[in-house]
């Protein structure tokens, strides 16, 4: 037991035969996963031994948050901007909490919606997945009524970042929602999800659905809504960006952005174009669409009239030909009171760092992993120019800090520690 405490390096072969074996030799009541220095060594492969042997230790929370973190991506890789990385995390993460315990049902949420809203963003609708989110017993005002007395409840506001890298859901309604107007657009009836939504609800946002897409008689959904349903559904203003538009474009990509409207006449769109250098110098934030935009003169700007009825949502596909080459944009759209932002990125920059006799060596490159020659980066106020390689070259200091930089290609740029 004394050596089992003290391992503190993934230094021993078999360390999880070791585990198991002194597990087995504590009561049942005693057997925590955790408590051992051990335990935080295990790798996910011998973690996954350890479950097989000691199916009740894989149920603990601290079992589950300890081999969900043995599945974050390594180090370097960002998910938020890595698409691929990202699909592979949330696919991982859900087949582990599938197999758990109904008492895992909050974490199992969320694993879910992230993965539906992943793929939403993709255009992708996976209707088995989304039946499987709609099983969960949650707490949500769009479940049926009577599920109010089933346990294990799923709370949506529980927030999972540590353990699993999934943020809280909040509000399901937006997504639910836009999957079921996905599935019930074309079709007959709601009997495929009849016992999984309100009733009401379903019934109203199938209606909806087929109002807003001109499909089949619209006396007849009118029907289906409340007098005041049916004015608040005519009235109603829609300006939203798409989904699934592309989050980083390539340099040569054609630029477009597509937006959802409803009972929008007029759309008028400004494009900015960003000194994203000057920006990272000077502020400890992320760039994000609520930049102030006061005294910046718009790149372009246009206007876009519609004729569309007000009960029609429509997609346009807005053609963006003055964002051209590498850099980051801002677009802003207005609409009968109406606002909505995006943020274009055409192509990337990074560096990767290493040691030379002269000091800490980086080299720039682009989304392509190209060096990028005369790149700058800025570390407090000192300005380093790359080399025709991309290559630059930092002296050692006499005394270990630690500062922001900036890197930079004139175009394109990006903070780093």
């Amino acid at each position: 037991m004394l050596f089992r405490s003290r391992v503190n390096a993934p230094i021993v072969d078999g360390l999880e035969e070791l585990v198991i074996r002194e597990m087995r030799s504590r009561n049942a009541a005693d057997q925590k996963f955790g408590d051992r220095a051990a335990h935080q060594l295990l790798t996910r492969e011998q973690l996954g031994k350890v479950a097989e042997a000691l199916p009740r230790l894989a149920q603990q929370n601290s079992f589950v948050t300890a081999f969900l973190r043995r599945l974050r991506p390594p180090a370097g890789v960002d998910i938020s901007v890595n698409d691929e990385e990202r699909l592979r995390y949330l696919l991982e993460v859900d087949a582990y909490v599938n197999q758990l315990p109904a008492t895992f049902n909050h974490l199992k949420a969320a694993s879910i919606y992230r993965l539906l809203e992943f793929n939403h963003g993709r255009g992708d609708y996976d209707l088995q997945l989304f039946l499987r989110y709609l099983n969960l017993p949650r707490v949500s005002p769009i479940v049926p009524r009577e599920w109010s007395g089933k346990p294990n409840r799923a709370d949506l506001n529980q927030d999972f970042q540590q353990m699993a890298l999934l943020s809280r859901i909040g509000n399901e309604q937006p997504l639910v929602r836009a999957y079921l107007e996905h599935f019930l657009k074309d079709a007959p009836n709601t009997n495929q999800f009849s016992g999984l939504i309100l009733e009401d609800y379903l019934q109203r946002v199938f209606a909806e659905t087929k109002l807003m897409n001109g499909i089949g008689d619209e006396q007849v959904w009118y029907r289906v809504l409340k007098p005041a349903e049916r004015q608040q559904l005519r009235d109603r203003k829609e300006l939203r960006l798409s989904a699934n538009n592309i989050r980083l474009l390539n340099a040569e990509a054609k630029s477009v952005l597509r937006v959802d409207l409803k009972n929008i006449s007029e759309l008028m769109v400004r494009v900015y174009e960003l000194n994203t250098e000057s920006f990272y110098r000077t502020h400890e934030e992320d760039l994000d669409t609520d930049l102030d935009l006061d005294g910046l003169v718009a790149t372009s700007e246009r206007s876009l009239k519609f004729s569309q009825p007000a009960i029609i949502r429509h997609r346009e596909e807005i053609d963006l030909s003055s964002i051209t080459g590498r850099g980051v944009w801002i677009v802003d759209l207005v609409g009968d009171g109406l606002r909505a932002r995006a943020l274009l990125r055409k192509g990337s920059i990074d560096h990767v760092d290493g040691f030379s006799a002269d000091g800490m060596s980086f080299t720039v490159i682009d989304e392509n992993r190209k060096a990028i020659p005369g790149a700058v980066m800025w570390v407090g106020k000192q300005l380093f120019r790359a080399d025709e390689q991309g290559k630059i070259v930092i002296p050692p200091v006499m005394k270990e800090t630690q500062r922001h930089g900036v890197i930079s290609d004139g175009k394109i740029s990006n903070r780093f520690h």
